[in-house]
């Protein structure tokens, strides 16, 4: 089966850097990253209610302030070297989330059989311009 992602540009740069750490190709970085996450629960079924637990992020509500408050910054063209490496540090922990959540939301699509977008969308998961620009 082919299924085709439009992930932000950090992402999957993100996604890039780990695959290239590891030696292997990005598609099969993917492939082992979906599957670890499908193998380590294959003998406990998780129900809807648990999936949507696991698909919320684990940012904290200032940690958005602070990141929203910092790509204001840089928007600007304001911000100076220690507020940008904590703007790539932020990035890079809500990335890592949504990597972290990406297996959740496509079992719960199968779950609920309608496509990975649609979900996401259901969800309201479409990420603000202001996120990824």
């Amino acid at each position: 089966m082919k299924i085709v992602l439009e992930l932000p540009e950090a992402l999957e740069q993100h996604l890039h850097e780990e695959a290239t750490r590891l030696g292997v190709s990005l598609n099969q970085y993917i492939v082992d990253r979906l599957t670890d996450k499908s193998a380590d629960q294959k003998n406990v079924p998780l129900t809807e209610d648990t999936l949507l637990q696991k698909i919320n992020l684990e940012i904290e509500e200032e940690e958005w302030t602070r990141f929203h408050a910092l790509v204001a910054l840089r928007k600007s063209a304001q911000i100076n070297e220690a507020e940008q490496q904590e703007l790539t540090s932020l990035t890079e922990k809500i990335e890592a989330a949504h990597a972290e959540r990406l297996p959740y939301l496509v079992e719960l699509a199968f779950m609920r059989n309608v496509t990975l977008s649609q979900l996401m969308k259901d969800l309201g998961l479409n990420a603000p311009p202001l996120l990824y620009d």
